[in-house]
């Protein structure tokens, strides 16, 4: 995680989900550093705190993808406790699920988007 904050573009926004990047820069960093004299969190939120994608990654419409959802490319941060949470936790509710078994496939097979990092626990994703 060190490398993805000292080389990503931090004009693009980073999202996550599963464990909040907060935890990573603050284990990186300190809970008061401000990761070398800029602020992640107000460069990469856009003005926002929400840092979770929107539902289905956008999937589950046609019209909309993660890059024109959020007016151009993003990270996206993804653990295995994220692609498991759902289906373990609430396995009798899936039509209330907000991310698939599905959607993360589709995450890895579509053109838009590309797998930039994996080390068995977390994924980093760029949409291009």
């Amino acid at each position: 995680m060190e490398k993805f904050y000292i080389y990503s573009n931090n004009s693009s926004r980073t999202l996550d989900l599963g464990i909040s990047q907060y935890r990573f820069e603050d284990y990186i960093y300190g809970e008061q550093a401000d990761s070398f004299g800029q602020d992640i969190h107000i460069a990469n939120l856009s003005n926002t705190s929400r840092t979770n994608p929107i539902d289905h990654f956008g999937f589950n419409n046609n019209s909309t993808t993660l890059t024109q959802f959020y007016n151009g490319s993003v990270y996206l941060l993804i653990n295995d406790i994220a692609m498991e949470n759902y289906p373990q936790i609430y396995p009798n509710y899936q039509d209330k699920w907000r991310f698939t078994p599905q959607d993360f496939n589709t995450l890895d097979n579509t053109q838009q988007v590309m797998l930039i990092y994996s080390n068995g626990n977390l994924k980093i994703y760029k949409t291009i």
